[in-house]
């Protein structure tokens, strides 16, 4: 990490350094979980083209009140498992790189209640990703 905070904070010198490197947010991190959680069809599907620049993403997390700003543990947004692919239900807003993205990384909650203190913080939510 500390390679590429050198080079993202040359990058932040120019109006065009993030783009140039394609290093924007929220693509840049976007590229660094589906690397980490995507299967191979969905790297080849959603990663590649990121990577490769072709294609912008956008990052669903933040939620009206009472839902959750940074803050996974207070999603109220859901997913649920269905036949062939995922139900989501909840309301998104400030989606970070909404205008012009190709897909939307949508953060959502699997189990538990909002607010839930059991277990690691991430345990309530998961990326939902199209297959």
């Amino acid at each position: 990490m500390r390679g590429r905070a050198l080079v993202f904070e040359e990058a932040g010198y120019s109006l065009f350094g993030s783009l140039a490197l394609n290093i924007a947010a929220p693509d840049e991190r976007n590229m660094h979980m589906l690397e980490a959680i995507a299967t191979p069809t969905q790297k080849e599907r959603y990663l590649r083209p990121l990577a490769d620049g072709r294609v912008r993403s956008c990052f669903a997390m933040t939620e009206p009140a009472p839902g959750s700003g940074s803050d996974s543990a207070a999603l109220t947004t859901r997913a649920e498992k269905v036949p062939g692919g995922w139900r989501i239900d909840g309301r998104k807003w400030f989606i970070t790189g909404a205008d012009g993205a190709a897909y939307a990384i949508c953060m959502a909650r699997t189990s538990g209640e909002p607010g839930a203190g059991a277990g690691p913080r991430c345990s309530s939510w998961t990326p939902t990703i199209p297959a």
